[in-house]
Protein backbone atom coordinates (compact mmCIF):
# COMPACT_ATOMS: atom_id res chain seq x y z
CA UNK A 1 0.00 0.00 0.00
CA UNK A 2 0.99 3.16 -0.96
CA UNK A 3 -0.18 6.20 1.39
CA UNK A 4 0.03 10.09 -0.01
CA UNK A 5 -1.97 13.23 -0.35
CA UNK A 6 -1.88 13.81 -3.73
CA UNK A 7 -3.09 17.12 -2.75
CA UNK A 8 -0.05 18.35 -0.72
CA UNK A 9 2.56 20.87 -2.00
CA UNK A 10 -0.27 22.71 -3.92
CA UNK A 11 -0.99 19.91 -5.62
CA UNK A 12 2.95 18.94 -6.46
CA UNK A 13 2.76 15.55 -4.59
CA UNK A 14 0.13 13.70 -7.13
CA UNK A 15 2.81 14.20 -9.60
CA UNK A 16 5.37 12.70 -7.24
CA UNK A 17 2.99 9.84 -6.08
CA UNK A 18 2.57 9.18 -10.22
CA UNK A 19 5.84 8.95 -10.43
CA UNK A 20 6.40 7.05 -6.88
CA UNK A 21 3.47 4.28 -8.06
CA UNK A 22 5.62 4.32 -11.99
CA UNK A 23 8.57 3.57 -10.40
CA UNK A 24 7.15 0.92 -8.01
CA UNK A 25 5.53 -1.15 -11.11
CA UNK A 26 8.90 -0.74 -12.50
CA UNK A 27 10.80 -3.02 -9.67
CA UNK A 28 7.88 -5.37 -9.58
CA UNK A 29 5.95 -4.27 -6.11
CA UNK A 30 3.03 -4.57 -6.19
CA UNK A 31 0.53 -1.81 -4.52
CA UNK A 32 -2.35 0.21 -4.11
CA UNK A 33 -3.09 3.86 -3.74
CA UNK A 34 -4.45 5.36 -0.96
CA UNK A 35 -5.00 9.17 -0.28
CA UNK A 36 -4.22 9.99 3.56
CA UNK A 37 -7.23 11.80 5.25
CA UNK A 38 -7.23 14.73 7.55
CA UNK A 39 -7.04 15.59 11.33
CA UNK A 40 -5.19 11.29 11.44
CA UNK A 41 -6.95 9.60 10.11
CA UNK A 42 -4.46 8.08 8.25
CA UNK A 43 -3.73 5.84 11.30
CA UNK A 44 -6.83 4.09 11.14
CA UNK A 45 -6.97 3.41 7.26
CA UNK A 46 -3.23 1.88 7.93
CA UNK A 47 -4.37 -0.28 10.67
CA UNK A 48 -7.38 -1.38 8.24
CA UNK A 49 -4.74 -2.21 5.31
CA UNK A 50 -2.89 -4.12 7.63
CA UNK A 51 -5.30 -6.00 9.62
CA UNK A 52 -8.79 -6.20 7.00
CA UNK A 53 -6.72 -6.40 3.99
CA UNK A 54 -3.83 -8.17 4.89
CA UNK A 55 -0.93 -5.37 3.86
CA UNK A 56 2.41 -6.35 4.64
CA UNK A 57 4.63 -4.06 2.74
CA UNK A 58 3.16 -0.16 3.70
CA UNK A 59 4.78 2.65 1.83
CA UNK A 60 4.48 7.05 2.84
CA UNK A 61 5.31 9.48 0.23
CA UNK A 62 5.08 12.64 1.95
CA UNK A 63 6.78 14.77 5.01
CA UNK A 64 7.28 14.44 8.53
CA UNK A 65 3.65 14.35 9.18
CA UNK A 66 2.49 11.53 6.83
CA UNK A 67 5.59 9.63 8.15
CA UNK A 68 4.34 9.51 11.96
CA UNK A 69 0.46 9.03 11.03
CA UNK A 70 1.50 6.29 9.06
CA UNK A 71 4.12 4.78 11.61
CA UNK A 72 1.10 5.09 14.25
CA UNK A 73 -1.20 3.23 11.80
CA UNK A 74 1.41 0.09 11.92
CA UNK A 75 1.87 0.15 15.81
CA UNK A 76 -2.29 0.27 15.95
CA UNK A 77 -2.19 -2.58 13.59
CA UNK A 78 -3.27 -6.10 15.70
CA UNK A 79 -1.52 -7.65 12.86
CA UNK A 80 1.54 -5.35 12.95
CA UNK A 81 4.75 -7.87 13.22
CA UNK A 82 5.51 -8.37 9.90
CA UNK A 83 4.81 -4.91 8.33
CA UNK A 84 7.57 -3.29 6.53
CA UNK A 85 7.54 0.49 5.95
CA UNK A 86 8.44 2.29 2.93
CA UNK A 87 10.11 5.94 3.38
CA UNK A 88 9.65 8.40 0.03
CA UNK A 89 10.27 11.08 2.05
CA UNK A 90 8.91 14.23 -0.09
CA UNK A 91 7.62 17.34 2.73
CA UNK A 92 9.52 20.09 3.70
CA UNK A 93 11.70 19.05 6.15
CA UNK A 94 12.21 15.73 6.14
CA UNK A 95 13.64 15.12 9.57
CA UNK A 96 13.01 10.99 9.74
CA UNK A 97 14.43 10.52 5.97
CA UNK A 98 17.58 12.29 6.52
CA UNK A 99 18.19 10.19 9.63
CA UNK A 100 17.94 7.07 7.81
CA UNK A 101 19.84 8.84 4.61
CA UNK A 102 17.47 9.11 2.49
CA UNK A 103 17.72 11.59 0.01
CA UNK A 104 13.79 13.55 -0.67
CA UNK A 105 11.69 14.86 -3.41
CA UNK A 106 11.37 13.66 -6.77
CA UNK A 107 15.28 14.06 -7.15
CA UNK A 108 15.30 11.00 -4.16
CA UNK A 109 12.12 8.80 -5.87
CA UNK A 110 14.21 6.17 -7.50
CA UNK A 111 16.85 5.51 -5.30
CA UNK A 112 13.70 5.25 -2.50
CA UNK A 113 12.14 2.90 -4.51
CA UNK A 114 15.72 0.81 -5.45
CA UNK A 115 15.85 0.72 -1.39
CA UNK A 116 12.28 -0.18 -0.82
CA UNK A 117 12.89 -3.35 -3.78
CA UNK A 118 16.19 -4.27 -2.02
CA UNK A 119 14.09 -5.09 1.09
CA UNK A 120 16.48 -3.49 3.26
CA UNK A 121 15.27 -2.40 6.94
CA UNK A 122 16.18 -0.21 10.34
CA UNK A 123 14.61 -0.37 13.37
CA UNK A 124 13.22 2.59 14.57
CA UNK A 125 13.15 4.12 18.44
CA UNK A 126 9.43 4.66 19.13
CA UNK A 127 8.57 6.22 22.56
CA UNK A 128 5.34 7.32 24.23
CA UNK A 129 5.21 10.71 26.09
CA UNK A 130 2.00 11.51 28.04
CA UNK A 131 0.36 14.43 29.69
CA UNK A 132 -0.74 14.73 33.05
CA UNK A 133 -3.14 16.34 35.30
CA UNK A 134 -2.79 17.49 38.81
CA UNK A 135 -3.70 14.45 39.68
CA UNK A 136 -1.20 12.37 37.93
CA UNK A 137 -4.35 11.48 35.61
CA UNK A 138 -3.32 11.19 31.76
CA UNK A 139 -4.69 14.07 29.40
CA UNK A 140 -2.95 13.47 26.96
CA UNK A 141 -0.83 10.36 25.38
CA UNK A 142 0.94 10.35 22.12
CA UNK A 143 3.58 8.40 20.64
CA UNK A 144 6.89 9.85 19.37
CA UNK A 145 10.00 8.37 17.20
CA UNK A 146 13.55 8.77 17.06
CA UNK A 147 13.45 12.03 19.36
CA UNK A 148 10.85 14.11 21.59
CA UNK A 149 10.95 17.44 22.40
CA UNK A 150 8.73 20.24 24.62
CA UNK A 151 8.97 24.10 24.42
CA UNK A 152 7.70 26.53 26.61
CA UNK A 153 6.58 29.99 26.21
CA UNK A 154 6.10 32.98 28.67
CA UNK A 155 2.42 33.64 27.71
CA UNK A 156 1.89 29.74 28.37
CA UNK A 157 0.27 28.12 31.65
CA UNK A 158 1.38 24.84 31.68
CA UNK A 159 0.01 22.25 33.96
CA UNK A 160 1.26 19.40 32.93
CA UNK A 161 3.66 16.52 34.05
CA UNK A 162 5.76 14.32 31.91
CA UNK A 163 6.62 10.96 32.78
CA UNK A 164 9.27 9.43 31.00
CA UNK A 165 8.70 7.95 27.86
CA UNK A 166 9.18 4.26 27.72
CA UNK A 167 10.02 1.97 24.75
CA UNK A 168 6.74 0.15 22.90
Amino acid sequence: MLFGNPSAQSGKAAEMIAEARRLLDRAGIEHDFVATLPDAGTIGLVRRAIDEDGARRVIYLGGDGTFAEVAKGILAAENARDVAMGMLPTGTANDQGKSFGLRSGPAGLADNVATIAAGMTVDIDVGRIESLDEGEKTVHSDLFFDSASIGTSPVCDCRCAMRSSSLL
